[in-house]
């Protein structure tokens, strides 16, 4: 008894952690539930442009022509743009911020300098040795696929470099 009273009252004293907790988790699920529901838009954004890949599966990519114009999408209605983009194929050039290996594989990091937006493009670990001659600072073009807008950065999955 002594034990339960004690944890009720942690949740008490940390209410704001508590009352923080719950609305991400609330928002984690929402995101969760409207991509797994969600069809897709078709319709295309005044920022890209549609032509013909080169990628792997040969589907039509959407070049965006201004990175900032793009995370600007997300940042005015997200919903919006990822209907818009969300598993849809894209091709980016922008400068190399950063060069990381994270659990599931090499990333980069697309931004504008002083910029706190970008776009983390996750690559197969067996596109590892793509990396080798890059350097932060380097302009690179990269090919994904839209998987989520996370804390104003834009996730692509499966990349290459083209």
């Amino acid at each position: 008894m002594e034990e339960e009273k004690k944890n009720k009252n942690w949740f008490r004293r940390h209410w704001i952690v508590t009352i923080f907790f719950g609305i991400f988790l609330l928002i984690w699920i929402n995101n969760f539930l409207f991509n797994s529901m969600n069809g897709g838009n078709s319709s295309q954004s005044p920022t890209a442009q549609v032509t013909q890949s080169n990628s792997v599966q040969n589907e039509q990519a959407i070049i965006i022509l201004n990175i900032n114009s793009f995370l600007e999408e997300f940042e005015a209605n997200e919903i919006r743009a990822e209907g818009n983009y969300v598993g849809k194929l894209i091709s980016v050039t922008n400068r190399v911020d950063s060069i990381n290996e994270g659990v599931f594989g090499p990333y980069l990091v697309l931004r504008e300098e002083y910029s706190f937006s970008g776009i983390s493009c996750n690559f197969k670990s067996e596109n590892q040795n793509q990396f080798i001659a890059l350097n932060s600072g380097d302009i690179v073009t990269v090919k994904g696929k839209v998987s989520d807008y996370i804390l104003g950065s834009i996730v692509l999955d499966n990349c290459v470099l083209a």
